[in-house]
């Protein structure tokens, strides 16, 4: 009643709702969803949802039945716009071979955030020495083309819209760097082998 088809609110905001139903006999009147039922009456039921969060997005279906002809439905798209939330993930060995680490961010949002990388609380730029900043959909990643110790620092993914903004930081550590140092000798190595295994098993062959 009076909701329209669809409803938009700010997290933790609070939203009550109201569906009847007309027949002859009186229908129950039932709230479903993700096919669930969470709240039923007879003719009229009412529905509160309190301290709402970007997990109660989705749709609302009112359901009258009464035994009489087909049930008679009515949607509601519920919209919960919040503000940003960042998950930052281990980092890893850059891919491909090449000597560095790589930091990636999962970026939650209602609408487009703005993302930044820092370094010490000092911003990263795409145009910063040693450093590779990329993007898709919610993934944002940093990649440290180095393997020396001048990677030791702390690392901060933050991201922030109209609505709020949110940040998380993890350390590189000298162990990190040295991982990273040890696979790309390793794979120096593996190549180096490879090749020469290669040479070796081709046939010799001689001309006069």
């Amino acid at each position: 009643l009076g909701a329209g088809k669809a409803v938009t609110v700010r997290e933790g905001a609070s939203l009550a709702l109201r569906c009847q139903g007309q027949g002859n006999p009186l229908p129950l009147v039932s709230w479903h969803k993700e096919d669930q039922v969470v709240a039923q009456g007879r003719g009229e039921v009412g529905l509160l949802l309190e301290a709402l969060d970007s997990q109660d997005r989705g749709k609302l279906e009112c359901k009258a039945t009464n035994g009489v002809g087909e049930d008679a439905k009515a949607e509601l798209l519920l919209d919960v716009l919040y503000a940003p939330k960042v998950d930052l993930l281990t980092p890893s060995l850059s891919p491909g071979g090449s000597c560095g680490l790589e930091l990636q961010c999962m970026v939650d949002s209602s609408g487009e955030a703005e993302v930044r990388w820092f370094r010490d609380n000092l911003p990263l730029l795409p145009s910063s020495p040693g450093i590779a900043l990329w993007s898709l959909d919610s993934l944002h990643v940093l990649q440290l083309h180095a393997c020396d110790l001048s990677l030791v620092a702390e690392y901060q993914c933050r991201a922030e819209t109209r609505l709020g903004r949110d940040s998380k930081a993890i350390q590189v550590t000298e162990g990190m760097v040295k991982e990273a140092k040890r696979r790309e000798q390793q794979l120096q190595f593996n190549t180096v082998r490879r090749n020469v295994e290669e040479a070796e098993a081709q046939p010799f062959t001689s001309s006069s």
